[in-house]
């Protein structure tokens, strides 16, 4: 699903969203606008298909899910590192315990925000790591 905007002659701003329910999917991507840039967002279901998306084209933020099918979120974020792929990334995850927040700081995911959230606190944490 793709989703844009464009309010200025700005650089248009690239999020990937990778998150397996529709409904916080719809909720960050009608989010989005309240940034008040440019942008396009892209959504998939799967860190898979993330990973893919990743490869063939750059992204200024990716937002993901912590328990996605098959791979999950940090092992997504593993394998770019594998890959020397360096993304500001936003974890997202409905299982938080001090065990995945750990984890999710030792391997350098720069924001984690546990389910449920706040929509501005995302918004914050984007504004954050693109510096808006």
């Amino acid at each position: 699903m793709q989703l844009s905007s464009n309010k200025t002659a700005q650089r248009t701003l690239r999020f990937l969203l990778i998150e397996d329910d529709k409904t916080v999917v719809y909720i960050l991507q009608t989010a989005f606008s309240l940034l008040d840039v440019p942008y396009t967002a892209s959504s998939v279901e799967s860190a898979e298909e993330g990973l893919k998306l990743i490869e063939q084209d750059s992204w200024d933020i990716l937002l993901t899910d912590y328990n996605l099918p098959g791979m999950n979120g940090l092992e997504l974020i593993l394998h770019l590192q594998m890959r020397n792929i360096a993304l500001p990334t936003i974890m997202l995850s409905a299982y938080d315990s001090f065990e995945l927040r750990h984890r999710v700081k030792q391997i350098g995911v720069r924001k984690y925000l546990p389910k449920p959230f706040d929509v501005e606190e995302v918004l914050d944490a984007m504004r954050d790591l693109l510096a808006l």
